[in-house]
């Protein structure tokens, strides 16, 4: 599930989604992301869930999330036959935001860009693009995992028109 909107730390939220998940499904295992920022509420523009349910929580070996802390993507490692071990992600990339004081200070893009310009204030880079970082980041990581053989499936919102990227 790409952009839940929601604050996954913020009193009672995971618990709840949990509670929704055991009404449907007797098992099911989540993995949620959203961006380290300031928020109070539940609501939280972005974020992700990769949800697994009945027999297939029995194979997840490893859940995890957008390792930069920027809540992208969530994940879950799936053990296969013979050792094989295949990567869930459900990731989310932000929409195309060309002045970033157009837009207002709770959105995905401004939370994104907000933590990209503290990570570079330290080495004095220039204006963080979040959605070519995005892209970025996530090149970069899946292709590590690719290294250690680990086969992959991209669940992906990526805010793009199919027809003219």
């Amino acid at each position: 599930m790409p952009k839940t909107n929601t604050n996954w730390q913020a009193k009672g939220a995971y618990a709840s989604w949990k509670r929704l998940l055991r009404r449907t499904w007797k098992h099911s295992s989540c993995a949620s992301s959203f961006t380290k920022d300031n928020f109070i509420s539940v609501n939280q523009p972005g974020g992700t869930a990769t949800v697994l349910t009945d027999s297939w929580t029995s194979r997840a070996i490893e859940v995890g999330t957008d390792p930069y802390g920027m809540g992208r993507w969530s994940n879950v490692v799936l053990r296969g036959r013979k050792g094989r071990k295949t990567l869930l992600v459900t990731a989310y990339r932000v929409c195309k935001q060309t002045l970033i004081s157009a837009i207002g200070p709770t959105t995905a893009p401004a939370q994104h860009h907000r933590h990209l310009t503290r990570q570079w204030m330290e080495h004095d880079t220039e204006e963080p693009q979040p959605r070519l970082q995005f892209i970025l980041d996530l090149q970069a990581w899946l292709e590590n995992m690719m290294n250690n053989k680990t086969e992959i499936i991209l669940c992906l919102d990526a805010n793009e028109d199919i027809l003219h990227t």
